[in-house]
């Protein structure tokens, strides 16, 4: 599959402002959450990490590149050496200032792709988280994309 990162990043954006406005919080939750991954795939494929790890054979699975949110904290902290070797470029600044920075750990706390089921156990999402992960997903979408 062919992902067009930076564009999804925009597109899940958008629709999650439409359904904010419209009342429809848990949608919103799960559209600014994958508004943030796909941020961050698009400044990893673009800074050339993802060619660096297809070029040693990794797995990407194992790499921030087939992650959600819920679990990229994780595979970011397993790679960040390498994520910080391998970024390049323009977007290499903002990825050490983002996405190895510790407070990266930080970022969509209590987001899970689960929302998108209505998981009672994900859902309903708080005012105060769906605000949260709105200021994430703008950062994101900013530093990593633009």
């Amino acid at each position: 599959m062919a992902e067009v990162y930076d564009v999804a990043a925009w597109r899940h954006y958008r629709t999650a402002e439409i359904l904010q406005d419209a009342g429809q919080g848990d949608d919103a939750s799960y559209h600014f959450g994958i508004t943030g991954e796909t941020a961050l795939k698009s400044a990893l494929r673009v800074s050339g990490c993802e060619a660096a790890w297809i070029a040693a054979g990794t797995k990407l699975k194992n790499t921030p590149m087939r992650g959600h949110f819920h679990q990229l904290g994780d595979l970011v902290q397993s790679t960040a050496l390498e994520i910080g070797a391998f970024a390049s470029g323009r977007l290499a600044q903002p990825i050490a200032a983002y996405v190895l920075n510790p407070a990266f750990q930080t970022r969509f706390q209590g987001w899970h792709i689960d929302i998108r089921y209505a998981d009672p156990d994900h859902t309903p999402v708080a005012a105060a988280k769906l605000d949260g992960f709105q200021r994430d997903a703008e950062d994101l979408l900013l530093a990593l994309v633009i």
